[in-house]
C-alpha cells in the first residue's frame, strides 16, 4: 500500500515538472501566446461571458458582461479582446461592456486569408445590433477600432452616444516615423521604443525575437494584404462626415500616430474635443491604465464636445480643437486602488532582459509584417500584434504552434 501512494506521488510531483517545463519553454519560446492567453483569462476572472454571433464570414466572438449604458471596446490590428484586461474591472463597474474579437483575429472567423475591411465593418454592425439593440453605445477603439469606430459611426449617427479614438483614425499618415517591418531582434527594439512612451521599461529580447518570428501570417498581415481597397475607408478631406462627438484619447508618446495626427482629426471634426495621455504610447489602456482611465472617464463624464459649424470647412483655416484638462488625482488613485496602476502587472509580462536586465513590460499591439506596405505610408490601425489561436479544446502549446488567426 505504501509503494502504491509512493509511486501516486511520484507521478504527480512528475507531472508537475512536465508542466513547469511546459510553461517554461511556453513563457520563453511563444510569450505573446501566453500574454494573450493571460489577458483573456482576466477577462473571465472579472465576469466577462463569451458569446458567438454569425456573420457573413462565419462565427464571431464577443465577450460581455457589466450593468450601465453600452461601452464597445475595439482593438487593434491583429490583436484580440484581452488587449483591454487592464482597464476592464475598472469600466465594468458602471457600463455594459461589449468586446469582441473583431472578423479575422483570435477565433473569430474567417481563420484563413485576407481580411478586409467590409469585413471588419460587417462584424462590428453585427455586434451593435444584437449586443446594443435600442440605445446608443460609446464606440472606444485602438489603432485600427479607432478607423472602424470612425467609419461606423459616419454611416449610423443615431447607433453612437459618443466615438473615442484611441491612437487611431480614419486619416493616412504619409510619413510615418516608426519601422513597422522590424527582421531583427534589434529592429524590433526600436519599433518598440517608438510605440511606448520613454519611461517604460524595455521589451525582453526573447519577447523581441518572438515579435519577428511572427510578422508573417497573422491577422495583421493578412489585414494589411487588402491595402489596395482601403482607399475608400479614409476620410481624408471627409471628417466632416462624421457629425457625433468624438473624444480623442491618445497617448502623447506614440510616434507612429502623433500629437499631430490627432490634431489634423481635431482640426477636421465638427465636434472633437483631444486629451493627451503624456508619457504613453500607441497602447495607452496596456501600457498605462491608471493614466489612460483618468483620461477617458474624464472625457466622459463631461459635457459632449458642441458642435463647430467651421471644422472641417474647405476655407482653409481650421479652428484650434477643443483640449481638455483632465485634473489628476482622484480617479488615478482610486484606479491604482483597484489594482490598475500604470508600472507593468502580471499582465504584462514582468521578465528579466539577459541582454540589459532590465524589467520588461509586453504591449498587445506589436509591429506588422513586412510585405507590400513596407515602402508606402503608414495605413490608420495597420498596427497590431500577431494573433494567435484559442480554443478550449486545445493545450496552450498547440495553441502557440497553431496559426496566427
Amino acid at each position: 500500500m505504501a509503494r502504491n501512494i509512493l509511486k501516486v506521488i511520484f507521478a504527480i510531483m512528475l507531472l508537475g515538472a512536465v508542466a513547469v517545463a511546459v510553461g517554461a519553454w511556453m513563457v520563453w519560446k511563444r510569450p505573446l501566446t501566453v500574454d494573450a492567453f493571460m489577458s483573456r483569462t482576466a477577462l473571465d476572472i472579472q465576469g466577462l461571458e463569451k458569446v458567438r454571433l454569425e456573420t457573413g464570414a462565419g462565427g464571431m466572438t464577443v465577450w460581455q458582461g457589466g450593468s450601465g449604458p453600452p461601452l464597445v471596446l475595439l482593438h487593434g490590428a491583429g490583436d484580440q479582446a484581452g488587449a483591454w484586461a487592464r482597464v476592464t474591472g475598472v469600466l465594468v463597474e458602471d457600463h455594459r461592456l461589449v468586446i469582441p474579437d473583431l472578423p479575422g483575429h483570435w477565433k473569430s472567423d474567417p481563420r484563413k486569408g485576407p481580411i478586409h475591411l467590409a469585413q471588419l465593418l460587417e462584424g462590428l454592425e453585427r455586434v451593435m445590433d444584437d449586443c446594443c439593440a435600442g440605445e446608443p453605445a460609446v464606440i472606444v477603439g485602438n489603432s485600427m477600432g479607432a478607423w472602424l469606430g470612425f467609419l461606423y459611426a459616419r454611416d449610423n449617427p443615431d447607433r453612437v452616444a459618443r466615438l473615442v479614438a484611441v491612437n487611431g483614425g480614419p486619416l493616412l499618415e504619409p510619413d510615418p516615423q516608426v519601422n513597422l517591418f522590424p527582421r531583427t531582434r534589434e529592429e524590433a527594439r526600436e519599433t518598440m521604443r517608438g510605440l511606448m512612451g520613454p519611461a517604460s521599461p524595455g521589451i525582453p529580447g526573447y519577447v523581441l525575437d518572438d515579435i519577428v518570428r511572427r510578422t508573417e501570417g497573422g491577422p495583421a498581415a493578412r489585414f494589411a494584404a487588402t491595402a489596395g481597397e482601403m482607399g475608400p475607408y479614409l476620410l481624408d478631406g471627409r471628417l466632416g462626415e462624421v457629425t457625433v462627438p468624438v473624444e480623442l484619447v491618445w497617448g502623447a508618446a506614440d510616434r507612429l500616430l502623433t500629437l499631430d495626427y490627432a490634431q489634423r482629426l481635431a482640426d477636421g471634426l465638427p465636434r472633437a474635443r483631444l486629451h493627451p495621455v503624456k508619457g504613453c504610447g500607441h497602447v495607452p489602456h496596456r501600457e498605462c491604465p491608471g493614466r489612460f482611465l483618468e483620461a477617458l472617464r474624464g472625457a466622459l463624464a463631461a459635457t459632449p464636445p458642441p458642435e463647430d459649424p467651421g471644422a472641417g470647412a474647405d476655407s482653409g483655416e481650421t479652428p484650434a480643437p477643443q483640449q481638455s484638462a483632465v485634473p489628476s488625482g482622484s480617479l488615478e488613485r482610486q484606479a491604482s486602488l483597484r489594482g490598475v496602476e500604470d508600472d507593468p502587472g502580471p499582465l504584462a509580462l514582468r521578465n528579466r532582459d539577459a541582454r540589459d536586465g532590465r524589467l520588461g513590460s509586453l504591449p498587445l499591439q506589436f509591429p506588422q509584417p513586412r510585405g507590400s506596405l513596407e515602402r508606402q505610408a503608414s495605413l490608420p490601425g495597420v498596427v497590431g500584434v500577431p494573433g494567435t489561436s484559442n480554443d478550449a479544446g486545445e493545450t496552450l502549446a498547440q495553441r502557440a504552434d497553431g496559426e496566427a488567426t
